[in-house]
């Protein structure tokens, strides 16, 4: 874990690395760990998984994924450059001032031990993005009593090599975890098959049974629960258990059909306990290997994050400056689909009112004005209303629309709505055009 002086010395050497650097992508490295890049190469490291909460640049090379977080970050910090980075009140918390002209947002990281956070807000503290359970608006922590902080220096160089060597026993805990528990699993695998092997033996006792009470047909009646029959071998008479609801006939079938399956699941066995013997071997061989070894990426372990998959949806996509998403049904079909199976109740709706066009969802709960001035040109754009200098835009919830009993696809039903006159701008389409996802994400 990080001292709070050496944050403090991180701090200061990242703003002077990064000062006036154009961060480039995000991506999600694994679990609770990301990487910022930025122009002329510069790679910023946040990890917020305990016990080695850190933030750091690096030079080696980052694999990651894309998340919704990241695709998040990507669309609303797109051409903002690092203004400052400081720490905020002498704590544990990290602030990443990122400017576009007169726009400005901050990336705050709290380093705090189990309970590490990041969070991307405006200028009002109003929430852009973050992985975690978190509510609308970033409230600061309390300022402490202020203490002048004795710093450590220290470099991202050194902090690189204790983040890598760290990493690696936690990997190799992970990477051993789940090797036992597969040896848990082939130790119970080969119980299984010890008393498969003990089959035939109770195959024996069960045909006796049944020839027993095959002998004895005459005797047996209904609802019986037991019947003692003389053993011929032993001499003793011999108790079996009967099932009162069944004729005796198809307790017999049972009885043979229970006899062939115990003989062939011991054939089996055989070979299965040998093979589940052989992999708990080589399993303890691995498990020998893994905790001598220190490179790891030869043992083939899953990353804990699963990478979101490009399935394109069947609309056009643009996104508005803070990074709302915003989607176009391109036809009367795909009107449909977006209105009443795509979108959530909560998100804004609109139409181009008194003109055939386009469905308009804009995917948030909350909708900032200046998405919702985009959305409305969007709307106007694609409906026949486009060319006409001002056209009226219907704007209610997803919820307030409804499908129309028996009508033509994409035709709608409007609960609670409201109507906004709007003049068409074509510079501010073609600004929005320029942000438009060529693979958009459902």
């Amino acid at each position: 874990m990080l001292s709070l002086s050496e944050i403090a010395s991180l701090s200061r050497e990242i703003d002077r690395e990064l000062k006036e650097k154009k961060l480039l992508d995000v991506k999600q490295i694994s679990e609770k760990q990301w990487v910022l890049i930025f122009s002329d190469g510069k790679k910023l490291i946040i990890a917020l998984k305990y016990p080695f909460e850190t933030i750091h640049l690096s030079q080696g090379l980052q694999q990651g994924a894309v998340t919704p977080f990241t695709n998040c970050l990507n669309k609303s910090l797109l051409n903002f450059q690092v203004d400052d980075v400081n720490l905020m009140n002498s704590d544990r918390i990290v602030v990443l001032s990122l400017i576009k002209g007169n726009l400005q947002k901050r990336l705050i990281i709290e380093l705090i031990p189990r309970r590490g956070k990041i969070v991307l807000i405006d200028e009002n503290q109003h929430i852009l993005c973050t992985p975690h359970l978190v509510g609308k608006r970033y409230d600061f922590p309390e300022k402490k009593v202020t203490q002048e902080i004795n710093i450590q220096e220290v470099t991202s160089q050194e902090i690189e090599k204790r983040f890598l060597k760290s990493d690696v026993e936690r990997r190799k805990l992970l990477i051993l975890e789940r090797l036992d528990q597969k040896r848990e699993k082939l130790k119970k695998l080969l119980e299984r098959y010890e008393e498969q092997l003990n089959g035939p033996k109770r195959a024996e006792q069960i045909y006796k049974e049944a020839q027993l009470l095959q002998s004895h047909f005459h005797q047996i009646k209904p609802g019986m629960k037991k019947i003692s029959l003389l053993d011929w071998e032993t001499g003793q008479d011999l108790e079996i258990d009967l099932e009162e609801n069944i004729s005796l006939t198809k307790q017999l079938e049972k009885k043979f059909r229970k006899v062939r399956k115990l003989k062939e699941g011991a054939k089996h066995a055989v070979i299965l306990k040998e093979q589940a013997q052989k992999e708990i071997d080589l399993l303890a061989q691995k498990i020998r290997q893994v905790e001598e070894a220190e490179d790891l990426d030869a043992f083939e372990v899953k990353s804990p994050i699963k990478k979101v998959k490009k399935q394109k949806v069947p609309f056009r996509c643009y996104y508005s400056e803070s990074g709302l998403a915003i989607y176009v049904g391109m036809n009367a079909k795909q009107n449909e689909e977006l209105s009443f199976r795509f979108a959530r109740g909560n998100d804004t709706w609109l139409h181009c009112a008194d003109y055939p066009g386009s469905h308009v969802i804009i995917r948030s709960n909350e909708v900032d004005k200046e998405t919702l001035d985009d959305a409305m040109q969007i709307a106007v754009h694609y409906s026949k209303a486009q060319g006409e200098k001002e056209a009226d835009v219907i704007v209610t919830k997803s919820k307030e629309v409804h499908k129309m009993r028996g009508g033509k696809p994409g035709s709608a039903r409007l609960g609670k709505h409201k109507k906004i006159r709007v003049r068409f701008d074509p510079m501010r389409f073609k600004r929005v055009a320029l942000r438009k996802e060529p693979h958009p994400l459902p």
